[in-house]
């Protein structure tokens, strides 16, 4: 959990043993993925985390189109931040990558506050990347 002005961020979410919801995702195609397709499914499903999932796979897509990253699979997020070292985007990419690893690795889900930022602090980097 994290605490923020005085508020929650995050709240640890109840995940059934046997949960389906992560499977086949290794599987994921960076390049021919429509991630906003899959982006406003997720919305459509109320499913934050899925959200954040997908907006988080579009960037690194949208990385690796311009060539700021080679994507791979068994990479780790800290892997492209140092891929980002000498770039403009490598502090936007770090804030994205905390907010994405504690909603989808730590199973919490965004307040809207926090999700609200992530929505931002995305936003703006897809836009520099345009």
């Amino acid at each position: 959990m994290v605490v923020q002005n005085g508020g929650f961020l995050f709240a640890k979410g109840k995940k059934a043993i046997g949960d389906n919801s992560d499977q086949g995702i290794e599987n994921e195609d960076i390049e021919a993925t429509n991630w906003e397709k899959l982006l406003q499914q997720a919305m459509a499903a109320n499913d934050t985390r899925m959200a954040v999932r997908y907006r988080y796979m579009w960037l690194l897509q949208l990385l690796q189109q311009s060539n700021l990253i080679q994507y791979r699979n068994d990479k780790t997020n800290y892997d492209y931040f140092t891929e980002l070292q000498e770039t403009e985007y490598r502090q936007s990419f770090k804030q994205l990558s905390r907010l994405y690893e504690y909603a989808w690795y730590g199973n919490f889900a965004l307040t809207s506050g926090a999700y609200n930022d992530y929505l931002a602090h995305f936003d703006h980097l897809k836009n520099q990347l345009a």
